[in-house]
C-alpha cells in the first residue's frame, strides 16, 4: 500500500474501534473459498441450455463467451428462469444454482475469520451481503443469524442477544432468490431501508469484492445516496485487479464515484485492516495513559517497550529461575 492507503486504513481502523464501519460483502469475498463468480454461473446456465443443440464443443464455448459478453447477466438468468414451468421456477433455479456451486462454498476463508474476530471483539453486530450462500453464517458459527426481508423484524432482537445479523439483500439458496433484473435492481425492500438507515451511525461503508462494472451494486450505491436522509459515510471499494491497465481504470471509475479504492483481495485487505486496528488500539491506549499519568506519549511508548522486554526476559529459562528464587524461595525444578 502507498502512504495514502495506509492513512486511510488507519482512519478506518479508528472508526472500527468505535463500531462505526459497515461491511457489504460481494462475490469477491467468497471467491477465495472457491465459490464461482456469477459470470461462471451464467456461462454454465448457457452451456446447459444449449447443450441440446449438439454443437461441437469448441463452437459452443465460443458462442457462450460471445453471449455472456453481449447480454446483461441478470437478463440471461431471467430468460433461463422463464423457460421453466412457472410453478417450478424458484425450486428449479435453486437446484440448478446449488448443483453449479457444488459443496465448495461451504468452507469460510481467512478473510471470513478476520471478520469473525471483529465480531468477537464487539466491533460489529451486523453485516450486509449480496451473496446467496452461507459462508458468513458459517464463519460466525451459532452467532451468525440469517436475515432477509422475511424476518428483518427480528433484527433488533438478534443484536440484543449478542448475535450477528447477516443481512442478505437478495435472499439465499434456501428461500426465494432475487436473481432477475426486476428483483436484483429493486430497492423497495426493508433490508435496503435498514442499510440506508445505518448511514447515520457509521463513518465508512466498505464494499468488499464488488466489480466496478457490477450493475447491481451501482444501483445500491446511487439509490442509497439519493434516499439517505442522514449524512453519507465515506464509501470504500475493495477488489483485486491484476491487470495494470484495468487497475488504473478501476481506480478511476471508483474515484469518479467518490470512493476510496483498494486493489487487493478481500483477505489481504481485512488482514491489513486488522493490523492497523492493533496499532490504533495501542495508540489509543498510549494516549489514554498519557492523559492519566500526565506523561507525554513518547515516554509512555518507551516505558511500554521496557515492560515488553522484561516480559520477554521472564519467558526465558533464566527469567523463570529468577522469579522462582525471588518469589518461591527455591530453584525452578
Amino acid at each position: 500500500m502507498d502512504i495514502t492507503e495506509q492513512i486511510e486504513l488507519t482512519n478506518i481502523a479508528k472508526s472500527l474501534i468505535n463500531q462505526r464501519v459497515m461491511f457489504v460483502c460481494g462475490a469477491g469475498m467468497s471467491i477465495e473459498s472457491e465459490v464461482p463468480l456469477f459470470m461462471y454461473v451464467v456461462k454454465e446456465v448457457l452451456r446447459r441450455q444449449f447443450s441440446v443443440l449438439n454443437l461441437p464443443d469448441g463452437e459452443l464455448e465460443v458462442k457462450i463467451e460471445e453471449l455472456s459478453g453481449k447480454f446483461n447477466p441478470e437478463a440471461i438468468i431471467a430468460w433461463y428462469i422463464a423457460s421453466k414451468p412457472k410453478p417450478l421456477q424458484q425450486d428449479e433455479i435453486k437446484k440448478e444454482l446449488t448443483a453449479i456451486l457444488g459443496d465448495k462454498y461451504c468452507k469460510p476463508n481467512e478473510g471470513h475469520r478476520v471478520l469473525q474476530r471483529f465480531f468477537q471483539s464487539r466491533l460489529m453486530n451486523k453485516i450486509y451481503t449480496t451473496n446467496f450462500e452461507f459462508l458468513l453464517e458459517k464463519c460466525f458459527g451459532s452467532a451468525g443469524k440469517t436475515v432477509t426481508d422475511k424476518n428483518i423484524t427480528q433484527l433488533k432482537e438478534i443484536i440484543k442477544k449478542g448475535d450477528i445479523a447477516v443481512i442478505h439483500f437478495h435472499g439465499h439458496l434456501e428461500e426465494d432468490l432475487a436473481i432477475t433484473e426486476e428483483k436484483t435492481f429493486s430497492i423497495d425492500t426493508r433490508c435496503f431501508d435498514e442499510f440506508v438507515y445505518d448511514f447515520g451511525d457509521n463513518d465508512y461503508v466498505i464494499f468488499i469484492g464488488h466489480s466496478f462494472n457490477d450493475q447491481d451494486i451501482r444501483q445500491v450505491i446511487f439509490q442509497s445516496k439519493a434516499r439517505a436522509k442522514k449524512p453519507i459515510p465515506e464509501f470504500v471499494a475493495v477488489g483485486k485487479v491484476d491487470d495494470p491497465i484495468e487497475k488504473v481504470l478501476a481506480k478511476g471509475v471508483w474515484e469518479t464515484r467518490r470512493f476510496k479504492f483498494f486493489s487487493c483481495g478481500a483477505t489481504e485487505f481485512l488482514k491489513n485492516l486488522e493490523e492497523a486496528l492493533i496499532i490504533a488500539k495501542h495508540e489509543e491506549a498510549y494516549n489514554n495513559l498519557s492523559d492519566k499519568l500526565q506523561v507525554n506519549t513518547p515516554t509512555i511508548r518507551e516505558m511500554a517497550g521496557k515492560i515488553e522486554q522484561t516480559f520477554e526476559y521472564f519467558q526465558e529459562d533464566d527469567g523463570l529461575r529468577y522469579l522462582a528464587r525471588t518469589f518461591l524461595g527455591s530453584e525452578l525444578q
